[in-house]
């Protein structure tokens, strides 16, 4: 009969999970690593933990997935808490598979005992712990909760006397994570105060990343005929060489400059966590379409769309007459 620590393993190779990230300690870590070589995934053996965080993110970031780091009990945990908060702010699925000692040693007051979850709390979208009797559903809904939108790290305590005890499998695998369709009528509001706005800038964040989503947003670009502007973890969605790509939005003052010119901004995919201080006096108005919604956000849009970008965009695209010319100088000559 498998062991918990195979079960949780199965369900990651069967979710596509090729590598691990961590430090082997004591607790249910080197349980997993067993595991994990069992199913030829491999484990990548970081210095720190707070850097095997980080690279577990970038996996997930650069994969698709989420990424998977695990840590030793006690100060192992408390180590990562750097890479697991670069991962919370910069929205990058990742699952944190945290050893812990045994439950009767916890309540005796073992030297290596903290409260994981105390401190994990305000890092990450969750914070569970991991058993026997529960450890297929708890795996996949950690998994489910890292991806859905936004993405973010999920922190699972593992006790060391819950690695290796037998149960049963059912053989689950991840589910995919469905998207909210946007509103029809939002999308067309959108429409009508784009085509009364005289100048309109786009600025682009992590949400245009992928492939369909940047297409369809180039698409939209192009048919406006707008400038665009990137958060960093947007940059590459426009090309750079095409003329209506603004750079890089830095809060630096060409981009204040070319954004109080305009009497109108949509922004697309932004997140809150990606935007640089700046003054809120006045402005030019906004729009926002993303997919999820934050509170509180740094702006207050005049019209919104919440749901899948990528149709959201080809949608807006239909109720929209094209501008003409792609290039700043018709821009600047709008009215």
């Amino acid at each position: 009969m498998p062991k918990t620590a195979d079960v949780v393993v199965g369900f990651l190779a069967s979710s596509g999970v090729n590598r691990i990230f961590g430090i082997p300690g004591e607790g249910s870590g080197l349980d997993l690593i067993e595991a994990a070589h069992s199913r030829q995934i491999q484990f990548v053996h970081a210095q720190q933990i707070g850097a095997a965080a980080i690279m577990a993110a970038t996996d997930g970031d650069l994969t698709g997935r989420p990424g998977i780091c695990i840590t030793a009990v006690g100060s192992g945990a408390a180590a990562a808490v750097a890479g697991v908060r670069h991962a919370y702010l910069d929205r990058l699925p990742l699952i944190l598979l945290a050893g812990c000692p045994p439950r009767a040693s916890q309540r005796l007051g073992w030297r290596q005992h903290i409260e994981n979850r105390s401190f994990f709390r305000a890092v990450t979208k969750e914070s569970a712990t991991l058993t026997r009797a529960r450890a297929e559903r708890m795996i996949a809904w950690a998994w489910e909760e890292a991806m859905e939108s936004p993405p973010g790290p999920v922190h699972l305590d593992f006790p060391a006397d819950e690695a290796l005890a037998p149960m049963r499998r059912r053989a689950l695998k991840a589910g995919r994570v469905q998207q909210e369709e946007p509103s029809p009528s939002a999308i067309r509001k959108i429409a009508r105060l784009l085509t009364r706005s005289g100048r309109t800038v786009v600025v682009a964040g992590l949400g245009s990343r992928s492939t369909e989503v940047a297409t369809a947003l180039q698409d939209l670009v192009e048919h406006l005929g707008v400038p665009t502007l990137t958060t960093p973890r947007a940059k590459g969605v426009i090309p750079e060489d095409h003329p209506l790509s603004a750079g890089v939005l830095s809060g630096g003052r060409l981009e204040e400059e070319l954004l109080g010119r305009a009497d109108c901004v949509l922004v697309i995919g932004l997140d809150p966590a990606e935007i640089p201080p700046r003054s809120r006096r006045g402005g030019p108005a906004i729009l926002a379409m993303a997919e999820y919604r934050v509170n509180p956000a740094p702006f207050d849009p005049i019209a919104e769309v919440v749901g899948g970008l990528a149709n959201g965009l080809l949608s807006l695209k239909e109720y929209l007459p094209p501008a003409g010319e792609w290039n700043f100088a018709a821009w600047a000559g709008r009215g």
